[in-house]
C-alpha cells in the first residue's frame, strides 16, 4: 500500500492568489459586523435630550446595513459610515456630524461626558477580533478542500 501527495507550484500559486481575494472579503465582512456591534452599543447607551446625536449614530448604522428598528437614523440623521479599502488594509469609519457630539462624548466645563463611544470600542475589542478572525478563516477555506 502506498499513499502519494502531489502539488504543482503553479496550481498552488493560483489557489493562493484566489484565496487572497476571499480573505480580503472576509476581513471586510468581519469589520462591518464589528462596526455594527459597536454602533448598536453606542446608540443603546447614548443619552437622549433632542435625539439628534443618537440619530447621527443611527444613520451611520444604517449606512452599514442595519437599522435600530425605531426609524431614528432614517429621518435625516447627521451621520454616515463607510468601508475604506486600501491595498492590504480595511477600515470601517463611522462619523456623527452633530456639532455637539464631541461634548457628549468628552464633556465640557461643568458637564461630564458619557464616554459611550470609547467604552463601546473597549468593551467590544476581544469580540471584534474574534468576529474578524472567524470571517477571515471562513473566507480563506471556502471551497479550498479538493479530494
Amino acid at each position: 500500500m502506498s499513499v502519494s501527495v502531489e502539488s504543482d507550484l503553479e496550481s498552488l500559486l493560483t489557489r493562493l492568489q484566489a484565496g487572497r481575494g476571499r480573505i480580503r472579503e472576509g476581513r471586510r465582512r468581519g469589520l462591518v459586523q464589528v462596526g455594527q456591534l459597536v454602533l448598536r452599543d453606542v446608540i443603546g447607551e447614548h443619552p437622549v435630550e433632542t435625539g439628534r446625536s443618537q440619530a447621527g449614530w443611527s444613520a451611520a448604522l444604517s449606512a452599514l446595513g442595519l437599522t435600530t428598528g425605531d426609524g431614528a437614523g432614517d429621518a435625516g440623521g447627521e451621520g454616515e459610515a463607510s468601508v475604506i479599502e486600501e491595498a492590504e488594509q480595511t477600515e470601517v469609519e463611522a462619523i456623527n456630524f452633530v456639532e455637539y457630539e464631541p461634548f457628549v462624548e468628552y464633556g465640557s466645563r461643568g458637564r461630564s461626558g458619557t464616554g459611550s463611544v470609547r467604552r463601546s470600542l473597549d468593551e467590544n475589542r476581544s469580540q471584534g477580533a474574534e468576529i474578524v478572525g472567524k470571517e477571515i478563516a471562513r473566507a480563506a477555506f471556502e471551497g479550498s478542500v479538493q479530494l
